[in-house]
């Protein structure tokens, strides 16, 4: 009997989850930090552990100082819309705030309610000290159909519920909103320093989308609304 031969492997991520990130040169001049650091900021604690400041406005790059930052935000979140999801729908940035980790302190795990996508900037973080950006899933993508227990050989996208990702100064991530994302503790010296976005729908359009699939129970007042203000 002839020796049988594989003649390709394919490892396909079917239902993959649409996570990017981008190396960049993009920095923040110093009015631009001074901007971010002199924003209101209050503080969270979680597990006895420093926890991370967060801006108290959510409209930080409605700032006119900050139009340059926005505008490169916004980019990059049309080239991953049209790219990498490749889909037409028209998004528009909901909003905006700024975060700061100092030193030993964490971001809780959240998600971001009533938004589609999400992105992060990162004005300043150093990949080597902690500070990752961690995303969790309950399950496992193995996990999902039959929840059972395994051991792993090596962590992988099938196996794994988490994913941490390493980030530095000029990079940015964007991701579904619902994911759950937090923190771990940074060690670096230097604040971690981000600048972060959600993007919504036109709501037009999700009405539009609904009447095409059939949906009911949306009122002609709402429409007439939807349609006056996009």
């Amino acid at each position: 009997m002839d020796e049988v031969k594989i003649l390709k492997q394919d490892v396909m991520p079917v239902h993959a989850l649409p996570v990017f990130k981008e190396e960049t040169n993009f920095v923040l001049t110093k009015d631009e930090i001074d901007i971010v650091l002199n924003q209101d900021y209050h503080s969270t604690k979680q597990s006895g552990k420093n926890g991370v400041k967060i801006s108290k406005s959510d409209t930080v790059l409605e700032d006119e100082k900050l139009q340059r930052v926005k505008i490169f935000i916004l980019s990059r979140f049309n080239y991953y819309v049209e790219n990498i999801l490749q889909i037409e729908n028209c998004f528009y940035l909901t909003q905006s705030w700024s975060a700061i980790n100092g030193k030993d302190s964490t971001h809780h795990l959240h998600a971001h309610p009533n938004t589609i996508l999400s992105c992060v900037y990162y004005a300043a973080a150093n990949p080597d000290n902690g500070g990752e950006l961690r995303l969790k899933m309950q399950r496992s993508r193995l996990q999902e159909g039959f929840y059972f227990a395994y051991d792993k050989k090596e962590p992988n996208v099938f196996n794994s519920h988490a994913t941490d990702i390493k980030v530095k100064t000029g990079d940015i991530v964007m991701f579904p909103g619902w994911v759950r994302h937090s923190v771990p503790e940074q060690k670096c010296d230097h604040d971690r320093i981000i600048l972060a976005g959600n993007l919504g729908m036109n709501p037009w359009q999700l009405i539009t989308g609904m009447e095409t699939r059939g949906a009911t129970g949306v009122s002609e007042e709402f429409k007439n609304i939807a349609q006056w203000l996009y």
